[in-house]
């Protein structure tokens, strides 16, 4: 699902992090794509009278999630990426031979972190449920019954216990979203 806006609030989607939940609930309230070409508009495109919100996730779990969506998807991405198992799309990801970058390079460029015109509000996909509803609390949207109708459709991350990330790789994943790791509490693994 693509980022949307609605009135001056503009939801950031970046991928793998529950965006396709949030644009279900946000479709029902009347909230646009924000570029019919475009499906996940990072920050710097957005005006800056929006409000401007996405979400994040745990790094070890966005890579599961992202390989599970490579390898088992009928999406079109990029068919190089596709491996036999995480660790060797994670070490293709290492290689910088692809317009996909390390998690907390795409994260940074995404919302704009550092900048003057950074992301107003990032959530946890951890917590998708509740930041949602502070967002648009935030926004003074109540929506609280409509949430609730889709509190049942949260993906359940049990799916993701066969992906086995080796040693070296979760080395990998923890220094290069070092930051992310601290700015949003996530624990090592």
């Amino acid at each position: 699902m693509p980022s949307m806006i609605f009135k001056e609030i503009a939801f950031l989607h970046f991928r793998k992090t529950g965006g396709s939940w949030v644009s279900h609930v946000l479709k029902d309230l009347d909230f646009k794509r924000i570029d019919e070409k475009e499906f996940h508009v990072s920050r710097d495109k957005v005006d800056n009278k929006f409000f401007t919100f996405g979400f994040v996730r745990h790094p070890v779990d966005w890579y599961k999630s992202f390989y599970k969506f490579l390898n088992f998807t009928k999406y079109e991405f990029n068919p190089d990426l596709v491996s036999q198992d995480i660790n060797g799309l994670i070490n293709k990801l290492k290689t910088n031979k692809f317009s996909v970058k390390s998690f907390q390079e795409e994260f940074n460029n995404f919302f704009c972190i550092g900048k003057e015109n950074e992301c107003n509000f990032i959530g946890k996909y951890e917590n998708l449920y509740e930041d949602l509803k502070r967002v648009l609390a935030i926004n003074n949207i109540n929506a609280n019954n409509l949430i609730d109708t889709y509190k049942t459709k949260l993906i359940n991350n049990s799916q993701y216990s066969d992906c086995k990330i080796s040693e070296e790789n979760l080395k990998y994943i923890y220094s290069s979203c070092h930051k992310i790791m601290k700015r949003f509490n996530y624990e090592i693994l």
